[in-house]
């Protein structure tokens, strides 16, 4: 990940990887005191959760078994977590842009499991 580095984006993790990625970041995000470590870690979680944006719309809408709603909450989890992070470090246009990806995401709550929201 860290910045532009491209040889990151040559390797294909899965949708779980690509969660747990974008939670690490977010959580060392939220615990830096340095601002420009901050803003490169929530570039680095965008990264991570925008590899998921290459699964075509019919798969996401497709994922019904509860483990997959709990992924999808996972997903709308972090999203909501990294606009929040966002706003309060000034990338506003981020964090909206963010909070539209957690509402994709958005799966209704008796679906979602705890394990999923641990970010």
């Amino acid at each position: 990940m860290f910045g532009t580095s491209s040889s990151s984006h040559s390797s294909i993790l899965s949708l779980q990887q690509s969660l747990e990625l974008a939670g690490i970041c977010i959580s060392n995000a939220r615990t830096t005191k340095d601002f420009d470590v901050a803003q490169e870690l929530c570039r680095d979680a965008e990264t991570a959760l925008s590899r998921i944006k290459k699964t075509s719309t019919a798969t996401l809408a497709s994922l019904k078994s509860t483990e997959d709603q709990s992924l999808r909450a996972g997903f709308t989890t972090a999203y909501s977590d990294l606009g929040e992070l966002q706003g309060t470090l000034g990338r506003n246009d981020k964090a909206q842009a963010s909070y539209k990806h957690a509402e994709q995401w958005y799966v209704p709550r008796e679906y979602a499991t705890c394990s999923a929201l641990k970010l």
